[in-house]
């Protein structure tokens, strides 16, 4: 089943890549899951999803979930495929 992630804002966690930031509008995301192809410096990626955590923005104090990836992208490289308030779909591995 697909899902879709409204992405609020990129960051970074040391040692662990650029992540995105956002809430859940449909389905579930579960590590091993393929967003659709997103543009990083003019060549098209899909990116597998490692981890699903649950973030508090300490200067809002709003809640939300984080998407890191495998292929361990930088915020700098997120930021440019991936701006606020945009919806990326997420779908199973092939084969499940």
């Amino acid at each position: 089943m697909e899902a879709r992630f409204e992405v609020q804002y990129v960051f970074a966690i040391s040692g662990r890549g650029g992540a995105l930031a956002g809430r859940i509008l449909e389905g579930a995301v579960r590590p091993g899951m393929c967003t659709q192809p997103l543009e990083f410096a003019g060549a098209s990626a899909v990116l597998e999803v490692s981890a699903v955590e649950f973030a508090d923005n300490v200067r809002t104090g709003e809640s939300c979930v984080a998407l890191l990836f495998t292929e361990r992208p930088t915020a700098r490289e997120l930021g440019a495929a991936v701006r606020p308030g945009d919806v990326i779909t997420l779908t199973p591995p092939i084969g499940s």
